[in-house]
């Protein structure tokens, strides 16, 4: 273990090996989370003030009409302290199966980081594989 090649080769096979594997377990994650949320609806809101029983509580809220015509309320949705003022149209996304809770974000958006974050692990992975490969061939 003296020579300073074999040692570099050995490294970059572990680090080879570590993200590869990291990275093919994030980059499913991401997929599989990301497919098993896209069965969301999307609809054309708006933000509303709060009932005055509700405004000190909650704030502003959003209404939107959901797939059946009911109408929508959700007084603390996710994404709605991005400065929206009351009577600003925006993108509701809900799920038919509980269309009383409205996001302005998809939720298919918060997967994407994972899935890129594997695929660069996985890069690096296959680049360290190969690296170890030449390095560890003898002189």
């Amino acid at each position: 273990m003296d020579d300073p090649l074999l040692v570099a080769a050995l490294v970059t096979e572990v680090l080879g090996w570590a993200g590869a594997s990291i990275g093919v377990l994030l980059f499913l994650m991401g997929l599989l989370l990301g497919g098993a949320l896209s069965r969301w609806a999307t609809a054309e809101g708006v933000v509303v003030d709060a009932p005055e029983h509700d405004a000190e509580e909650h704030g502003p809220m959003l209404r939107w009409l959901d797939e059946d015509g009911g109408i929508r309320d959700d007084h603390d949705p996710h994404g709605i302290d991005r400065g929206l003022e009351p009577g600003d149209a925006v993108t509701v996304h809900y799920r038919p199966a509980r269309p009383e809770r409205g996001r302005l974000v998809h939720p298919r958006v918060l997967w994407r980081p994972m899935r890129r974050l594997g695929l660069v692990l996985l890069g690096f992975g296959a680049l360290s594989s190969v690296a170890s490969f030449f390095l560890g061939l003898p002189a």
